[in-house]
């Protein structure tokens, strides 16, 4: 009897660690400061999950008074990096001791948000009026960058667009010399 009352412990014990973990991992909105209400983080919540299913970016956006041991970008990326292993993402990391933020991308996301798409996701930010506001921005302008990608996940750089593409006239090219 004894044995599988221990069985049975020892079997809920592991689940409840399972769930935790799997849990953990889900975490995209990170409060550090308490400058975000329970419901607007819910809410953010909600939609970078709906950007994960979607489209399978991770999205991530953390704001913190201070940070004592890394830079901006190092914490950014530990931080992104302790919540998934997912190759697809980014996270936009406010501090607020800095008055900035920053984004870490990793490479296969780099291919969209570009330095100036991530510029003018910056502005997008900016210029909210609070940090809710400001995430659902932020999260709304991702969401709008990679549903508008282009299917292989790469945007043409300017040397590509301007290459030579042949193109078949259907009517002669007329030019007037008429004085």
């Amino acid at each position: 009897m004894k044995n599988r009352i221990f069985a049975i412990m020892l079997a809920a014990m592991l689940s409840l660690s399972v769930a935790t973990t799997a849990s953990a991992q889900g975490v995209k909105i990170i409060d550090n400061c308490d400058c975000i209400t329970s419901s607007s983080i819910t809410q953010a919540e909600t939609k970078a999950q709906q950007i994960e299913n979607e489209y399978g970016y991770y999205m991530m956006y953390s704001i913190v008074d201070t940070i004592d041991t890394e830079t901006n970008y190092e914490y950014a990326q530990s931080v992104y990096e302790m919540n998934t292993t997912s190759d697809k993402g980014l996270i936009l990391l406010h501090n607020i001791t800095d008055a900035g933020y920053v984004v870490y991308s990793t490479p296969e996301a780099e291919k969209i948000f570009t330095d100036s798409v991530v510029e003018e996701m910056g502005e997008v930010y900016n210029n909210t009026e609070t940090y809710a506001d400001g995430v659902m921005a932020y999260l709304n302008f991702a969401e709008t960058v990679v549903a508008n990608a282009p299917a292989n996940g790469e945007i043409q750089t300017n040397e590509e667009a301007t290459e030579f593409v042949p193109v078949e006239r259907t009517y002669p090219l007329i030019v007037d010399n008429a004085d």
